[in-house]
């Protein structure tokens, strides 16, 4: 290098040409007024390139794109809120419910799996139609968990439901009767007729779901 240019300055390197403080003013400006503007719209607004803005984004601003979470709207009106400022152990007294499937033969998640390589390797998965899988059920208080059922069914109907409820539920809360809340979701199985009045008989007053004593969801 001296020798050279008779310097021990470094010469300038190549690489990526930084981003000007006036480009960078332009694309805050940009997405403080509008955070969920996207960066191609933006790209095309304030003529920067979409990745010099994706990076002004991250590695200046710190910022992140973050989803939409979609939730179920309450209205200080809905049954559940009154009561939960009104009782103080509301919230201790319900039993949530729910069931899932799970695939014994494993499944690939499109959203979360990635491989990472300098070339892409093509990997593919063989995916088994009908594979053996298996439906559980389990419930959760405040300080414990009521212990998993699993169905010998493959489809649960409305009939599954109601011998469950009998023969498993309704023995396993008994202890916990008469202040205990059970809680389902609207799922077909628990709407059946015959559901609903068990759920009547057992907890009546006492039971959340679709057309339940208090509605699950509240409209």
């Amino acid at each position: 290098m001296f020798k050279k240019t008779g310097s021990v300055t470094d010469l300038p390197r190549s690489g990526r040409l930084s981003v000007s403080e006036a480009t960078f003013e332009l694309v805050r400006q940009s997405f403080q007024r509008s955070p969920t503007k996207s960066t191609y719209l933006a790209s095309r607004e304030l003529q920067i390139p979409q990745t010099n803005l994706v990076r002004v984004l991250h590695k200046r601003l710190r910022l992140h794109a973050y989803k939409v979470q979609i939730i179920q709207d309450l209205k200080p009106n809905d049954c559940p809120m009154n009561r939960i400022d009104v009782e103080n152990d509301y919230l201790n007294r319900i039993c949530f419910s729910e069931e899932s499937t799970f695939h014994v033969s494993g499944t690939v998640n499109m959203h979360n799996v990635r491989i990472w390589g300098s070339e892409n390797p093509h990997v593919s998965a063989q995916l088994q139609r009908d594979s053996p899988k298996v439906n559980v059920w389990c419930s959760l208080m405040r300080n414990r968990i009521i212990v998993s059922f699993f169905f010998t069914e493959k489809c649960i109907n409305a009939n599954v439901y109601l011998d469950l409820l009998q023969l498993f539920i309704a023995p396993q809360l008994e202890k916990f009767q008469p202040w205990i809340m059970f809680q389902q979701n609207g799922e077909p199985p628990h709407w059946g007729s015959l559901v609903r009045d068990f759920l009547d008989e057992t907890f009546p007053d006492r039971w959340i779901g679709r057309d339940g004593p208090t509605p699950c969801p509240p409209r």
